[in-house]
């Protein structure tokens, strides 16, 4: 039975970023050859793609409301006895 496409390309992948020149490694699969060719352009173009850096003002509003998070957390745990609303549902049974 063939391998899937899926974990062909998966093993050229690793094997290119291992140093093996992408020729040799299509070699390998000449039945694939082609079809691999393409596939491995696209990974290449995907991996290559820089990720994408948020501005200075969503970082802002970011660490606004996880700071505001943590105050209600930390007023939830004076006003519980220590336990957060979650924990709270259960102090009964302990």
């Amino acid at each position: 039975m063939k391998e899937p496409i899926e974990e062909i390309l998966d093993i050229c992948w690793e094997k290119i970023r291992e140093g093996i020149p992408p020729e040799e490694v299509l070699r390998q699969y000449p039945d694939y050859a082609d079809e691999l060719k393409e596939l491995l352009a696209i990974v290449r173009s995907i991996k290559d793609t820089p990720l994408p850096e948020p501005s200075d003002g969503v970082m802002v509003s970011c660490l606004i409301k996880l700071c505001e998070a943590l105050q209600l957390e930390k007023q939830s745990r004076q006003a519980n006895g220590g336990l957060t609303a979650g924990e709270d549902n259960f102090k009964d049974f302990a």
